[in-house]
C-alpha cells in the first residue's frame, strides 16, 4: 500500500521488517529442528539426512565395555581378563558387558551385575520424576513374572543413569530391546 501511496520509507521498513521476521522464524525453526534430531539419533545412533536442510548430522555415541581381544573361548580357557575399551553404540551385542557412571545413556536392555549406588532414570518410559535404584539379583531371590520396567535388576534401552556407576550384561539389542514391547517379563 505504501509503494501505492508514494509512501517508499514506509515501504522500505516495512519490507525490511518483512524479511528480518521472515530470516528470524527460519534461523529458530532450524535451530529446534536440529534439537529434534539430535534427541533421535540418541536412540537410533544413526545418521539422519534431512533434504531441505542440505547436510548430514552424524552423532557418534561411545560406550564403554568389557571385551576380549582374542577368541572368547581361547580367553577363557586361558583364564584371560577382558579389556576395557570404547565402541560405538552400533555394535553392542548381547553379551557384552557394559560399564555405566553418571549420566550414560543406557545402550540396550541389560541386566545389572554389579552396582554402586546406581540410580536410573526411568522417566522417558514410566514418566516418573525420581530414579530408581537398580540392583544385581541375589541369587535367594526368586525369578517373580513382574513387568520389566518394575524389574530392580534390568535396566532398558534408552533410560539413563542419573548418578552411581555399575557393570552391565546386555541382554537384547535393536529389534528385541523391550522399549517397544514393554510387557515380555524377562526371568534371570
Amino acid at each position: 500500500m505504501s509503494i501505492s501511496t508514494g509512501d517508499r520509507a514506509t515501504f522500505s521498513i516495512m519490507f525490511i521488517m518483512v524479511i528480518a521476521s521472515t530470516l528470524l522464524r527460519y534461523w529458530q525453526e532450524l535451530k529446534s529442528i536440529l534439537k529434534v534430531v539430535q534427541l533421535m539419533t540418541l536412540l537410533t545412533s544413526k545418521v539422519v539426512y534431512i533434504p531441505f536442510l542440505y547436510f548430514r548430522i552424524l552423532i557418534n555415541l561411545k560406550v564403554r565395555v568389557l571385551r576380549h581381544l582374542g577368541s572368547v573361548v581361547q580367553a577363557a580357557s586361558q583364564g584371560d581378563d577382558p579389556i576395557e575399551c570404547e565402541v560405538e553404540r552400533s555394535t553392542i551385542i548381547p553379551g557384552d558387558i557394559v560399564l555405566l557412571s553418571s549420566g550414560d545413556l543406557i545402550p540396550a536392555d541389560c541386566v545389572v551385575l554389579e552396582a554402586n549406588s546406581l540410580l536410573i532414570s526411568q522417566s522417558v518410559l514410566t514418566g516418573e520424576v525420581l530414579p530408581v535404584e537398580k540392583a544385581p539379583r541375589e541369587d535367594d531371590q526368586e525369578a517373580n513374572d513382574q513387568d520389566v520396567i518394575n524389574s530392580r535388576n534390568i535396566c532398558l534401552a534408552g533410560t539413563s543413569v542419573s548418578c552411581g556407576d555399575g557393570k552391565v550384561l546386555v541382554v537384547n539389542t535393536g529389534d528385541g530391546q523391550s522399549i517397544c514391547p514393554l510387557q515380555v517379563p524377562y526371568n534371570v
